[in-house]
């Protein structure tokens, strides 16, 4: 099976979830066990280990099932109590286009992340 069939699964088993399947529950918490595993690896390879970790959740699945966002929050913090789990400043496609100009070597000019946020609304 490959992956696009997999992820297409995903709404199925949470809805099994919510509705009490404990096979389906037991396949999101395990996800969200693998999330929390990734998340302490690049917390630990970028040397934030042992002080505050910012994290922002997006994604269709933790912006749209309260389920799935309450499993991935409660393994994140047991694997990453440090971790700070907070709101996205911007939406994904703004952040798209900040990391775009930082790997371009350019420097936003000065207000600019400002404008984002005020036009923020209209991109999501």
């Amino acid at each position: 099976m490959d992956v696009t069939r997999i992820a297409s699964l995903a709404p199925l088993t949470l809805q099994a979830a919510e509705g009490g399947d404990e096979v389906a529950l037991e396949i999101v918490r395990r996800g969200a066990d693998e999330l929390s595993r990734m998340a302490y690896t690049v917390a630990e390879r970028i040397g934030f280990l042992g002080q505050p970790v910012p994290l922002t959740m997006v994604g269709g699945l933790v912006e749209s099932n309260g389920l799935y966002k309450r499993e991935v929050t409660a393994a994140i913090a047991r694997c990453l109590p440090q971790c700070q789990i907070q709101d996205p400043e911007l939406p994904p496609v703004l952040g798209a286009v900040l990391l775009a100009l930082e790997s371009a070597g350019t420097l936003p000019a000065a207000g600019l992340i400002t404008t984002l946020k005020k036009q923020a609304p209209q991109f999501t």
